[in-house]
């Protein structure tokens, strides 16, 4: 069993230090669900250093 297995995170943070809290929780297997406004997406959505991985809908991190 993983330490965060079965805990489930409601993450409806933006930009930086949240999403990568969330990042942190997902990796020891806890089942993060990211919540955000349809029209006004997380910002850390469409930043980086690699344009083309910005216009991807799924963020940078991936």
């Amino acid at each position: 069993m993983r330490p965060f297995e079965g805990i489930r995170v409601i993450d409806a943070t933006h930009v930086l230090a949240g999403p990568f809290a969330a990042h942190q929780l997902a990796a020891p297997e806890a089942d993060v669900i990211k919540a955000e406004h349809p029209d006004e997406p997380d910002q850390s959505r469409s930043g980086g250093t690699d344009p083309a991985l910005a216009e991807r809908p799924m963020g940078t991190g991936f």
